[in-house]
């Protein structure tokens, strides 16, 4: 049965090893990963007030992680959560996982008396598939997102 918990600094090992198949599954396997830098990363948000780091476990094994924070507009005292990056093992991406990642962390960022939540698909990961997840789960489309490599 999957369980989905706030990571301790004991999972950011794991979080890290996760990170890199994102990395080299998606629209960033042509960026260089730190291990060192996604380290200090991750420990930052697992210890930090505003951040949160959540896992998906199932007997004792981490499936996926979901990274987040907090911040305000740059023109308004709204508080809204964010998230920094996503990612399920492939081979539970059909189940329940990820409902269980979002809903707890929806649930994370009203504690923090957050107004809004915005995701984003920066992956290139099933864009349509996710985007169809995402307004399942009640998010509406706001925008897109645009890279240019230099």
């Amino acid at each position: 049965m999957i369980e989905v918990r706030t990571a301790s600094v004991t999972d950011v090992a794991s979080i890290v090893r996760l990170g890199k198949e994102l990395r080299d599954s998606s629209a960033y396997a042509n960026k260089s990963f730190s291990d060192e830098k996604a380290t200090a990363a991750v420990t930052t948000l697992v210890t930090s007030d505003t951040d949160i780091a959540l896992v998906a476990e199932e007997a004792g094994i981490i499936m996926g992680f979901l990274l987040g924070g907090l911040t305000y507009e740059w023109f308004s005292d709204d508080l809204f959560a964010f998230d920094y990056s996503v990612y399920v093992v492939p081979h539970k991406r059909n189940g329940r996982v990820a409902i269980k990642l979002f809903k707890a962390f929806e649930q994370w960022a009203l504690q923090k008396g957050a107004v809004a939540i915005q995701l984003s698909i920066s992956t290139n990961i099933n864009v349509e598939k996710n985007s169809c997840f995402y307004q399942w789960l009640g998010y509406e489309v706001t925008g897109k997102m645009f890279e240019k490599r230099l």
